[in-house]
């Protein structure tokens, strides 16, 4: 948080992409910005966002995505606290998050397994 309030909210993001870029890397991927400047970090670096949803519409994709978590749970009960965590998170980051799916130039519908959104974003970085 230090970093944050000093070299600003998307510190994390330029420090993580220079790195990857320092060891050769050329494709990045970035899981989960939360934060707006975090997905303008990565357009003004001259990336790409690609936004990996559950569904079109944002309220069924946060139901999908909140049942998914309770499926989970269920399986293991140590992950019970994950739905309380989710919810918390939700409504706090539920708006910022739509407005950087809407930012993405490329959207991936997770639909299936693990191994199919996978799939998909290699299909769309082309690795």
């Amino acid at each position: 948080q230090v970093l944050k309030e000093y070299f600003g909210p998307d510190i994390l993001v330029r420090l993580s992409v220079f790195h990857a870029l320092q060891q050769g890397q050329k494709k990045i991927v970035i899981d989960g910005p939360r934060i707006i400047e975090e997905a303008e970090a990565v357009t003004k670096m001259g990336g790409t966002l690609i936004a990996v949803i559950v569904d079109e519409d944002p309220t069924r994709d946060q139901h999908i995505r909140r049942q998914r978590i309770i499926d989970r749970a269920a399986a293991d009960p140590t992950r019970i606290a994950d739905v309380g965590n989710f919810d918390q998170r939700e409504a706090i980051e539920a708006a910022k998050i739509e407005r950087i799916v809407e930012m993405a130039t490329m959207t991936i519908v997770n639909d299936g397994t693990k191994e199919d959104v996978i799939e998909k974003m290699k299909k769309q970085i082309k690795m």
